[in-house]
């Protein structure tokens, strides 16, 4: 099952091929020299991250990540307009892989308005013009095959970026050991390691013929929401993402009733706990997936990998995305397209080109 010949019929972009090469899109992107002066960074009282899809979950991950010490408030922002709050002491990092999304791009000019200290963080496209004719940082990057194979390059980039910065301390010795941890996971997950030894293609397995819904620790809250784009994507079907601590108040109550047997239920619960989580989180999930288990719900604990709290969630990160590459091929549908995102856009700018509406107006 998912043997590379079964999986090279149905990827005709070469998605895995890609996937496999995730840790060297790391390394290149941390190993990469950004020219900013540390003064840069003075008398910042908030961070906020800019961008969408792909580009905004980064934010999402950084910001899970970095509350273990970072001592100023961060915020993701996926929205054309910025919170009341951005003023000269914000540090406003927008990121967009093309550096074409409209609303990062119109959020990016409402910072500068603001005087925020502002870093773009682009392959190029308006972001990076933008950064020219206004004097703002920019960070150039490489666009992998499709924007979402993009995501090491725009995390890492932004984790070099910070590590010039105050916020991380003690924190910077977790990138080299992050970058280990995908090397190893992904020699358990690539396309060549056969399904029996593969936890990526089991869980793509798993999925087949229902609707995931992924409950995530408080530190894995942006790999759970990027997990549900890439099911959306990659799969191209619905899936559920929420934290534990909020789901045990509300959602719980959905999963209250007795089946006969797992294949009775549409939705396919996953746990995605962190090594790193207190006690109090690590009971509510064992008490959470016990009532599932108990009225006949089938669950399903990622493995966790790293010694370190970036690791492991980047090493989650990286089997959760496979996985929902190899879940589309199971279902015999190529991973790459996403038609309709794209007819959306086309149609957006045919009622309203916001961006182009914004810089010239009538």
């Amino acid at each position: 099952m998912l043997t590379p010949e079964e999986i090279k019929i149905i990827d005709k972009s070469s998605i895995c091929d890609a996937y496999d090469k995730w840790p060297e899109y790391c390394k290149i992107a941390y190993g990469r020299g950004i020219n900013v002066d540390e003064k840069f960074f003075d008398n910042v009282s908030s961070i906020v991250f800019s961008g969408m899809g792909g580009s905004g979950t980064t934010g999402d991950i950084l910001a899970d990540w970095m509350r273990l010490q970072c001592n100023v408030p961060i915020y993701v922002m996926k929205d054309y307009h910025i919170p009341s709050f951005v003023n000269q002491n914000t540090l406003f990092i927008a990121m967009s892989v093309s550096g074409n999304t409209e609303e990062t791009l119109a959020a990016l000019l409402e910072a500068s308005s603001a005087n925020a200290k502002i870093v773009g963080i682009s392959q190029g496209g308006e972001m990076e013009q933008i950064c020219k004719k206004k004097n703002i940082l920019h960070v150039k990057i490489e666009q992998r095959i499709l924007p979402r194979v993009t995501l090491p390059e725009v995390l890492y980039s932004a984790l070099k970026l910070l590590t010039y910065s105050p916020f991380l301390n003690s924190m910077q010795s977790q990138m080299d050991d992050s970058i280990q941890t995908m090397v190893d996971v992904g020699k358990k997950i690539r396309m060549e390691c056969v399904f029996e030894e593969n936890p990526a293609k089991q869980l793509a397995k798993w999925m087949l013929n229902g609707m995931p819904a992924i409950y995530c620790s408080p530190f894995q809250r942006g790999v759970g929401i990027r997990f549900k784009n890439s099911v959306n994507e990659n799969a191209k079907i619905n899936a559920k993402a929420g934290e534990i601590l909020d789901s045990c108040h509300n959602e719980l109550v959905s999963w209250g009733h007795k089946i006969k047997s797992p294949e009775n239920s549409l939705l396919k619960p996953i746990l995605l706990r962190s090594k790193f989580d207190l006690e109090e989180v690590k009971t509510r999930f064992d008490v959470f997936g016990e009532v599932l288990k108990r009225n006949g719900h089938e669950v399903y604990d990622i493995p966790l990998y790293g010694s370190t709290p970036l690791a492991n969630i980047i090493s989650s990160l990286y089997l959760l995305d496979y996985s929902t590459i190899y879940l589309g091929i199971l279902k015999k549908i190529d991973p790459t397209p996403i038609t309709a995102v794209f007819e959306f856009k086309d149609e957006m700018k045919k009622r309203l080109d916001y961006f182009k509406n914004l810089v010239n107006p009538n």
